[in-house]
């Protein structure tokens, strides 16, 4: 297993398992961002700090201030339902998010867009995490 695989399965892990634990919090979505926020901010500093600040440039800071628009409105949106959502629920609706999360880039970051085969498979993901999440 290579570098990347291993990182993306790291990842894959700990952004499935923080749901699970944020959810048995139920903190009001708002202080659940703040958490989160303050929560990263804290055990990602050390990490942080070894990173290239110097070859960062105004143009990079404008469009990474986007990218952390887009996430906030997403954590907020997230932790909100992870609040409402039962136990039960949210494993299904963290599928939903999972499909939507690969189906946008996908269809941006695609050169000749999405064969028919790809939209097959996310329409079909997408109808079996709704024909799962109706069983519960």
């Amino acid at each position: 297993m290579n570098e990347r695989t291993l990182l993306s399965a790291v990842a894959g892990v700990c952004f499935g398992v923080w749901p699970l634990v944020m959810n048995r919090a139920r903190l009001d979505p708002f202080a659940a961002v703040i958490v989160f926020l303050i929560g990263s901010l804290i055990f990602a500093s050390p990490v942080a700090l070894f990173g290239q600040w110097s070859s960062v440039t105004a143009p990079q800071l404008r469009v990474a201030a986007i990218a952390c628009l887009v996430s906030a409105a997403g954590t907020i949106a997230f932790n909100r339902m992870l609040s409402i959502a039962t136990p039960g629920e949210a494993p299904n609706l963290l599928l939903v998010m999972l499909v939507v999360q690969v189906a946008v880039p996908a269809a941006v970051l695609l050169k000749d867009g999405a064969s028919p085969r790809q939209l097959a498979g996310l329409a079909a993901a997408a109808i079996a995490v709704e024909i799962g999440r109706a069983h519960v």
